[in-house]
């Protein structure tokens, strides 16, 4: 994983780490079981010394913040502080950028050992609704055969011009934690150069994998259906 700074989250995995929180955080559960499904997620990916550190700083911080009480994630990032081990990974490095570190560290730690009230969580009825069915076809612009970067906020920051048009079709739906939806969807082998047509996707094969696919989730919100 990357790093471009000393900030908590100016690194890669703690900036996904954030992300997946903030997702998982919808789950109706107290903290402990939140922390149960953040950590089994990240050893079913693979975590090393390293990141497991930043696990715990991170999760600490987001709990907090967010008002999850959970005393395990407390006492594991304040271990991690204390030990010094994240310094220790920052030797090599100017000492006024691990005086920034460790000042931040020391700031998380002070939250930590008087975390703010535990914020009760409103009560959810039911989960999100799908906003996609199994089936269903979608026509989505292109540029050189691929789609928009979904991480960016308007084609002009992702400097996209469409071009083309490509489709993906939804395969299956379900429920992480029967609660959190996710599709499964393919990529068609159809036409760039027009809009496709619904002869033109059931004419076409699955790519099962294909960088047409990688912004589905503005995709399946954008994306114009194809009808009959």
């Amino acid at each position: 994983m990357g790093a471009w700074g000393v900030g908590l989250y100016q690194d890669d995995y703690a900036s996904d780490l954030k992300n997946t929180i903030s997702l998982v955080c919808k789950i109706p559960m107290d903290g402990s079981r939140l922390l149960a499904v953040l950590w089994k997620m990240q050893c079913d990916a693979g975590i090393d010394g390293d990141d497991e550190c930043t696990f715990w700083l991170v999760v600490a911080d987001q709990f907090e913040r967010r008002g999850i009480a959970c005393s395990e994630a407390i006492a594991k990032a304040l271990a991690v502080i204390d030990d010094g081990h994240d310094i220790r990974r920052m030797e090599g490095l100017k000492q006024k950028y691990i005086d920034k570190r460790q000042h931040m560290l020391l700031e998380l730690a002070d939250r930590l050992r008087s975390p703010r009230p535990e914020r009760p969580k409103p009560a959810a009825k039911k989960p999100a609704e799908y906003v996609v069915e199994v089936g269903d076809i979608y026509a989505y612009p292109t540029m050189e055969g691929k789609a928009v970067n979904a991480w960016s906020s308007t084609w002009e920051e992702a400097g996209f011009q469409p071009d083309g048009w490509g489709a993906l079709v939804v395969l299956q739906k379900g429920r992480a934690f029967d609660w959190i939806p996710w599709v499964s969807v393919a990529a068609l082998t159809v036409p760039h150069e027009r809009y496709p047509s619904l002869e033109d996707a059931l004419k076409a094969r699955l790519l099962t994998f294909d960088l047409q696919t990688e912004a589905l989730p503005r995709l399946c919100q954008n994306g114009a259906t194809l009808n009959a």
